[in-house]
């Protein structure tokens, strides 16, 4: 009786294997959609100043205010373009140095991208700059603006993030050059904004507020969409070499 019973066993064991495997010839089940997406590249938009920083103030119009439109607008068309989008700031509160850098080493994005306008008194001071921190124990010449811009060693722990920062950097110079607009390069400063921070990163200057023809781009919402749209092919550009799907 045992006996018969042990048969029926491996019987019954046999026809459910037998049921398990597929027909000769036929092919395996496709992944399913979510087993084969692959994950979406995280960018960190970093609109500058905030809160009572109102940043760079002329004639009623604010720096702040401007950066975080700028950064709003650049985040819809990353994400229209398949990212993953976050904010250090999303609305007009300010946020510390500290806790953006917080941030951005907790999400670990395949990039950060701080936002700011600019200002000076020299007449001669236009147009944007792209600033990427300097790498830590190095010293690399750069070319930028018609002169060599040497990377400093810093105190903050960058690590390969120094490299890829001014990968993504040139990226966004590359799209910010056009037209007319001089090739300025990438420039290597210590500035607060990357304090802390051990992501890839860039700070790009918008512009300078000090200059009229210029304080009245950044005033015209058509000309904003069209430098977020140029920077998100920066953006974009600095992911297709990493190859995040987002880079398309």
């Amino acid at each position: 009786m045992r006996l018969r019973l042990q048969l029926a066993a491996l019987a019954l064991a046999a026809l459910l294997l037998c049921r398990s495997l597929p027909a000769e010839g036929a092919q395996p089940a496709p992944a399913s959609p979510s087993a084969q997406a692959q994950p979406q590249a995280l960018v960190l938009l970093d609109p500058g100043h905030g809160g009572d920083d109102l940043g760079v103030r002329v004639g009623g119009t604010d720096e702040a205010s401007l950066a975080l439109d700028l950064a709003q607008r650049l985040g819809a068309a990353l994400a229209a373009g398949g990212c993953q989008v976050a904010y250090t700031r999303d609305s007009a509160s300010g946020v510390s140095q500290e806790a953006r850098a917080r941030l951005a080493n907790r999400l670990r994005p395949a990039c950060m991208v701080s936002l700011h306008y600019n200002y000076s008194f020299s007449p001669a001071a236009r147009g944007w700059r792209v600033f990427v921190p300097p790498a830590q124990g190095r010293a690399v010449a750069l070319p930028g603006q018609g002169e060599n811009l040497v990377l400093l060693a810093w105190d903050q722990a960058q690590g390969q993030a120094a490299a890829l920062s001014h990968d993504l950097g040139a990226a966004l110079a590359a799209a910010l050059e056009t037209g007319a607009s001089a090739k300025r390069g990438v420039q290597v400063l210590r500035l607060a904004p990357f304090r802390g921070v051990t992501v890839p990163v860039a700070l790009v200057e918008a512009g300078f507020l000090s200059q009229p023809d210029e304080l009245k781009q950044a005033r015209d919402q058509a000309a904003r969409q069209a430098l977020a749209l140029r920077l998100a092919a920066g953006v974009q550009a600095y992911l297709r070499g990493r190859g995040f799907p987002g880079g398309r």
